[in-house]
């Protein structure tokens, strides 16, 4: 009895954590959420991902979690395929669970390269995730003057306030 009070306090907590929207930014990534496109664009493999598209693999076809696999290529550090995916016309504002873009997703991990492709080719940088927040506010949350004046000449609203 005492290890189920445990348990829900310890759910409780981590709820409460999670739900500021900057904690645990990484996506938890298992195989058997993914769709084909999804693990090639994990494992890093640019032909086979070339391939499934030309095959005619859906682009913005999303896993279990929404997400696509530019969010997947944006959460793992992968310019060539964010690059790749961008060049094949993917959607670049779809959002997944928590309402966030690949754009946003990439900010939130620290991934500039990533990050920078997206607003050059479209990427709207004022979409606000589940928690009200966009892009900048999770590069100020980062300190990462770099993206922040990227984002800014890209359009991002400085003014923006999140609902949180």
């Amino acid at each position: 009895m005492m290890e189920d009070y445990e348990l829900d306090r310890w759910r409780a907590l981590r709820e409460r954590l999670c739900s500021d929207g900057f904690s645990f930014p990484e996506y938890h990534i298992r195989s058997s959420h993914l769709r084909r496109i999804h693990r090639a664009t994990v494992r890093g493999r640019l032909e086979k991902v070339d391939s499934l598209l030309f095959m005619g693999s859906d682009i913005n076809k999303r896993d279990k979690k929404e997400r696509t696999a530019l969010h997947l290529a944006c959460a793992t550090g992968q310019p060539d395929m964010v690059s790749l995916l961008v060049s094949r016309s993917c959607e670049l504002n779809l959002c997944d669970r928590e309402f966030r873009t690949p754009l946003i997703k990439a900010v939130q991990l620290r991934q500039e390269a990533c990050g920078t492709i997206l607003p050059k080719n479209g990427a709207n940088p004022n979409i606000m995730d589940l928690y009200g927040r966009t892009a900048v506010h999770y590069a100020v949350y980062n300190e990462d003057t770099s993206m922040i004046e990227k984002l800014l000449f890209f359009g991002a609203d400085i003014e923006e306030c999140s609902k949180v």
